[in-house]
């Protein structure tokens, strides 16, 4: 005899045609699947050519904004950095150990907000998690220009990293809701070479402040300009970012269904689903790729600290702060052109994409060796 869960499950759903058997899942439905039921029927299946110019459509307006916030969220980790060329050592009193601390106090909070982060933007709205977690960096931005001693810096560090911990998982769900697979693979290196690039912007923005002659110090002033282009990408994040594919402003009805069918399609599973389940943790937990990529972040993070604290090594190696500041927008541009490389390899050479990543290891292996050994 059935169950009443079952003959639930068996029940009749809302005719969407030409779309593959779409389960509505319980209680917490697919934000996705209101959208459909509701126009699915009217809309017919989508041609070659029309999917082609929603792909570019998604190029062309929802990957840049995210390419923005991912490059300004990589900035904001490495204002400290900048700081310390612009004059924010001799300012507050820091020593090279409290500088290096509230580094350690940055990824502290990072940690900590993990799961509360994860949480909320399961609760709240993407475009009003994504948009609100900017605001509140800028804010703490502008508070940096406050601070005069190494305790003052100490809550500001800490509740940076809280409010930026989950900003890039919000990006890579988003990413996930609106490419198959097949295309996100190919995206994910230009995804990464925004922040990789960060050092670019950054560099000459710290470089031409050190031309300042206001009263205000350079390393205010560099808090003040960064702290006010998060605010504008606040209130832009604010309009045009996507909750999911169903609710996308810059898509016509017909185009979201389009999305939502071709993920679906690819993923067989749900575009938006905001339930936690324990059986798909639990998985996670016991798949060892799970471990090798949290393996393969750790170490990865540990070298690419490096890039936040390399103005203490370039000032005591003797270059100057103006020699520094280009040094690190040189590096910027460099990570930008290996991304671009490695986006035309996958391309080229596809589904080898875990021998892509230990060969890219192979020269930040012969660098840390070369900095080790090297006088």
């Amino acid at each position: 005899m059935a169950s009443p869960e079952d003959e639930k499950k068996a029940a009749p759903t809302a005719d969407v045609t030409s779309l593959p058997e779409i389960a509505i899942v319980e209680e917490s439905a697919d934000a996705a699947l209101d959208l459909l039921e509701k126009y699915g029927h009217t809309v017919e299946a989508a041609t070659p050519a029309q999917l082609k110019k929603v792909r570019y459509k998604l190029y062309f307006i929802l990957l840049p904004l995210l390419l923005l916030i991912n490059v300004w969220l990589f900035i904001d980790k490495a204002t400290l950095s900048y700081s310390a060329l612009l004059g924010i050592m001799e300012d507050t009193g820091l020593t090279d150990t409290e500088y290096n601390n509230l580094s350690t106090i940055f990824y502290t909070g990072y940690i900590v907000a993990q799961l509360p982060g994860h949480y909320l933007f399961q609760r709240i709205p993407l475009s009003k998690f994504v948009s609100g977690s900017i605001f509140l960096w800028s804010i703490l931005l502008f508070l940096h220009c406050t601070a005069s001693s190494y305790g003052g810096l100490i809550p500001l560090r800490f509740f940076l990293g809280v409010v930026e911990a989950t900003l890039v998982p919000a990006m890579e769900a988003t990413l996930g809701m609106f490419f198959t697979p097949q295309e996100y693979i190919k995206i994910q290196p230009i995804f990464w070479a925004s922040c990789m690039g960060c050092p670019l912007p950054a560099g000459f923005i710290a470089y031409g402040l050190l031309f300042a002659t206001d009263t205000i110090a350079p390393w205010k002033l560099f808090m003040i300009v960064t702290g006010s282009m998060s605010f504008i990408l606040a209130i832009v994040n604010f309009f045009y970012f996507p909750n999911n594919p169903a609710e996308a402003r810059f898509l016509t009805i017909e185009e979201r269904v389009w999305v939502i069918r071709k993920v679906h399609e690819s993923t067989k599973s749900s575009i938006e689903q905001k339930r936690f389940k324990k059986s798909q943790a639990l998985e996670a937990l016991r798949d060892p790729i799970s471990w090798l990529f949290l393996l393969g972040a750790f170490t990865l993070m540990i070298a690419n600290n490096l890039q936040f604290q390399q103005s203490l090594i370039f000032l005591k190696m003797g270059v100057g702060n103006l020699g520094s500041t280009l040094v690190s927008a040189a590096g910027g541009g460099f990570s930008i052109c290996v991304c671009i490389t490695a986006t035309i390899l996958l391309r080229l050479v596809p589904n080898k994409a875990g021998y892509w990543g230990a060969a890219w290891c192979m020269p930040a292996v012969a660098g840390g060796i070369g900095m080790a050994a090297l006088d």
